[in-house]
């Protein structure tokens, strides 16, 4: 079942200065998997086999680095499911790139998007040529291959979701029509991914979680709980990068205009909501936790869930870990492109 995202809070502490995740007091430490390089050599090689990032650019997979997301956000998972994540890592962020290659324009992206919608609802019998949506093909195949029909299904409703919360965003940069803070926070709780990632840890752990579990309210809360640190982590590295394309989809730049803040004193507000959902964290858990004891769940299977759900932790330390130590997607966009950082897409030629 497609989440429901709880009602945002509104937050009125004192500020104080942003942060590293370090400072925001994540209460579990971080974990990396063993397996992180033989995986990145198997993810350059499938990358380059369906067209998704070019030979000639391949140094952008070294850049960018998912195969450390993937190895920091499910440290547990044995070789096959961590080379597909990390293979829907990378498709990700080749997505995300291509879309905001040019904001000011977005025809290409919001062509990628309408496509790969496409592909979700009426999935073809051979693979498309275009790379994004045959790496796509690939991926869903070898997704069934591993998973439960149901969780496979689950995945393409958050995909679908996450695609038209991108397509909002095309939107709002097209128009230049910026998001209120309430529009804000419900649609970063998409483009996030946390959902994504949720099911990605029931693969990661070979199992599924049964539906008394996954559309609780107590679960949906977690999920959003953490999408919230991650999205506005995210929207703290990525402030410079954004700015310099004028968009308008970042936490500190919402706040900045509504309340008539410089960008410092906004960004210091943004951590400090961090902090705080970090502190919120534990009880989601312990929540979830809670519903799971309560269901009548017992034995292996009770204990598979439990482990599904605290297995999140990973995830959310991963991706923090992830954005300020492994990548660098988040680079100063002023910063001289070099033979070793080219500019543009992984899988198309720079522009002009």
């Amino acid at each position: 079942m497609p989440h429901q995202d709880p009602r945002p809070a509104d937050d009125v502490a004192p500020l104080r200065p942003a942060a590293p995740p370090d400072l925001y007091g994540l209460p579990f430490p971080g974990r990396t998997s063993p397996l992180a390089a033989t995986t990145a050599e198997a993810n350059g090689r499938w990358a380059a086999a369906v067209g998704l990032v070019r030979a000639d650019r391949a140094s952008w997979l070294a850049d960018c680095a998912p195969h450390l997301a993937a190895a920091r956000m499910y440290p547990d998972a044995q070789s096959p499911p961590l080379a597909l994540i990390t293979a829907y890592l990378t498709w990700l962020f080749v997505l995300d790139d291509r879309l905001d290659h040019d904001p000011a324009d977005s025809t290409a992206g919001s062509r990628s998007l309408a496509d790969l919608a496409a592909l979700l609802r009426h999935p073809p019998s051979t693979a498309p040529p275009e790379p994004l949506l045959g790496a796509f093909a690939d991926l869903r195949r070898r997704t069934r291959a591993l998973v439960p029909r149901t969780l496979s299904e689950r995945l393409d409703a958050h995909l679908r979701q996450t695609l038209d919360a991108f397509a909002t965003e095309a939107e709002h940069r097209r128009e230049g029509t910026p998001p209120t803070e309430g529009q804000y926070i419900a649609l970063r709780r998409r483009t996030s991914c946390a959902w994504i990632f949720a099911d990605l840890a029931e693969l990661a752990h070979d199992t599924e979680t049964l539906p008394l579990l996954h559309t609780s309210a107590e679960y949906h809360a977690q999920v959003a709980c953490a999408a919230d640190i991650a999205g506005w982590d995210n929207d703290l590295v990525s402030l410079a990068r954004e700015t310099a394309r004028h968009e308008n989809d970042n936490l500190v730049t919402v706040l900045a205009r509504k309340r008539g803040w410089a960008p410092e004193r906004a960004a210091e507000e943004v951590a400090r909501r961090i902090g705080q959902r970090v502190r919120d964290y534990p009880a989601t858990e312990r929540r979830t936790l809670a519903r799971i004891a309560a269901s009548g769940l017992r034995g292996p299977e009770r204990t598979r869930h439990e482990d599904v759900i605290v297995s999140f932790r990973d995830v959310l330390a991963g991706v923090l870990a992830w954005n300020h130590g492994d990548t660098l997607r988040f680079t100063d966009p002023a910063a001289p492109t070099t033979p070793h950082r080219p500019g543009g897409t992984p899988d198309a030629d720079p522009r002009p």
